[in-house]
């Protein structure tokens, strides 16, 4: 027997001092227009504040949402953490907010030498990925100086806008289709079928920009995806096709290369973030859809670092911020 039914308890296990809240959250979700759910971005947010494995075992904790109210039974110490994220998140009122993105590849990764001075890194948990914080007039020289170079490709650049706490996506994708196996069928000449299979090369690119209380910082969760077709290897096949004849078939095997980045950044907003992938798989495909080739450089080369600047910009020309934050905010019911 896996599971029964059983009669809820009258009180919910609080041995670890556990509190029910009900938080306020309509200043916030009733502002944004471009999503159903705008609720979800504050419960990942506070997920990633706080971790998610808190939430399923012990002590006890529930965390919910519909769209007027956040609802969370936890100690008094994440009561803070929570409060402090709705805090963030009311405070704009679903302010519209502006980030420049700027995607650059370069074969090679000996720009550092004339530039490595302006850089202040910071800590990166992705292995083989460098991140550094730079002044905007610095970043400004350095992506105009890059962009200069005959082995340097841009990418897709330009402005986000979207409203504080939720998710900007950028991507380009291209289907790659071949034929990777045979279908066998029975009572039919050829007795088999080619099977079409699919891979979607290119690169999506998730930036999700919440503000501090006091407009001085912003934080991002970056989610980066990256891949590329290098080649389709060959294979040969001879399958019968009656009369004791054959028939030779061309499989292809994908050569693929795939890289990942999945961190949170917070930096001033007189400041620019620039990441680094290292040398990877470019991030574009050609139009063929295998490999990308970058103008000036030889055929074989489908290898580049990957540069991505974000700037914010700040609330949309528009849009109004309220001064200061509410430091008043509570939950909207205690028990």
């Amino acid at each position: 027997m896996v599971a029964s039914f059983a009669k809820p308890p009258n009180d919910l296990p609080s041995a670890a001092g556990q509190i029910w809240q009900e938080y306020d959250i309509t200043p916030y979700t009733s502002r944004i227009t471009n999503n159903k759910q705008p609720e979800r971005s504050i419960v990942d947010w506070i997920l990633r504040e706080t971790g998610t494995e808190m939430w399923f075992y012990r002590p006890l904790g529930i965390l919910n949402a519909d769209k007027e109210k956040l609802y969370v039974y936890h100690t008094p110490e994440i009561q803070k953490v929570v409060k402090n994220i709705v805090e963030r998140f009311n405070r704009t009122r679903g302010q519209v907010q502006n980030v420049d993105l700027h995607m650059l590849t370069i074969e090679k990764p000996n720009w550092r030498s004339d530039f490595y001075t302006i850089l202040q890194p910071i800590n990166v948990a992705t292995p083989g990925t460098e991140a550094w914080i730079l002044s905007k007039e610095n970043a400004a020289l350095l992506i105009n100086s890059l962009a200069q170079r005959p082995e340097t490709r841009k990418h897709n650049s330009g402005r986000l806008t979207n409203h504080d706490g939720q998710t900007m996506v950028v991507e380009k994708i291209t289907p790659v289709e071949f034929v990777r196996n045979l279908k066998w069928i029975p009572n039919q000449v050829p007795a088999f079928q080619p099977q079409q299979s699919r891979i979607d090369e290119g690169y999506r690119l998730e930036l999700s920009c919440l503000s501090s209380m006091d407009n001085s910082t912003i934080e991002a969760v970056i989610k980066c995806n990256v891949d590329q077709v290098e080649k389709l290897a060959k294979v040969k096949v001879d399958v019968p096709v009656g009369n004791g004849t054959k028939q030779e078939v061309t499989l292809q095997i994908p050569q693929l290369v795939s890289w990942r980045l999945h961190e949170r950044f917070r930096w001033r907003n007189d400041q620019v973030l620039m990441l680094s992938c290292g040398v990877v798989a470019s991030p574009e495909p050609e139009n063929d859809g295998v490999g990308l080739r970058i103008p000036g450089l030889p055929q074989k080369s489908n290898h580049a670092e990957a540069l991505l600047f974000i700037e914010y910009r700040g609330p949309a020309q528009n849009a109004t911020i309220p001064q200061t934050a509410n430091k008043s905010t509570a939950p909207v019911k205690s028990p």
